[in-house]
């Protein structure tokens, strides 16, 4: 069973609740048919593992409630996250400029096992101005996730000092491929 640690949940479901609260609905749980969901029962503990269908469906209901026609949206709500892990999980990134891609990677591969089970993130093909991420393992892996985790790259990336950062999911679990891939680029 794939399981997203409390760390990744609480502040979406957080927005989730706050969107929903600005809607004038008071049993969000029912109202997203996630009753009997941890997520919703007492505090979510970010050390505590979640069931992940319920980290996608918090996903589907952050875009829903949100009412945005951004086509962006997750992606955007990655780079959100990345702003907040860099200030504080990872802060030891910031500023270590754009081509230390090891310290990413090495960064990556942590954050993702510290969010996510299964699934194994690693940064291969790195040059100059480009780098590829590669996820394995994690066929559960929602479309709404990959965007995510696309800005999330690219936030982190310039978060480390790098200019005009591109993302390219060029490879995905939800189109068939054995992983997920994400081709980065940025200006030198």
């Amino acid at each position: 069973m794939a399981r997203m640690k409390g760390l990744g949940v609480v502040a979406l479901v957080r927005l989730v609740k706050s969107l929903a609260r600005q809607q004038g609905i008071e049993n969000v749980a029912q109202a997203l048919d996630m009753q009997g969901s941890l997520v919703f029962e007492g505090r979510v503990l970010a050390s505590t593992w979640y069931d992940y269908g319920d980290f996608a469906k918090l996903l589907l209901a952050a875009h829903r409630l949100s009412g945005s026609r951004a086509p962006d949206f997750y992606e955007n709500l990655g780079r959100i996250t990345a702003e907040a892990d860099m200030g504080a999980t990872l802060s030891a990134f910031k500023n270590t400029g754009s081509g230390d891609l090891k310290a990413f990677g090495r960064a990556l591969r942590h954050v993702w096992k510290a969010y996510n089970d299964p699934g194994e993130m690693r940064v291969e093909e790195a040059g100059p101005n480009h780098s590829r991420m590669v996820l394995e393992g994690a066929p559960h892996v929602v479309p709404e996730h990959c965007q995510l985790t696309g800005g999330w790259a690219a936030r982190g990336m310039e978060i480390g000092g790098a200019k005009d950062v591109r993302v390219l999911h060029d490879r995905c679990v939800n189109r068939g491929d054995n992983c997920c891939s994400y081709k980065l680029t940025w200006a030198g």
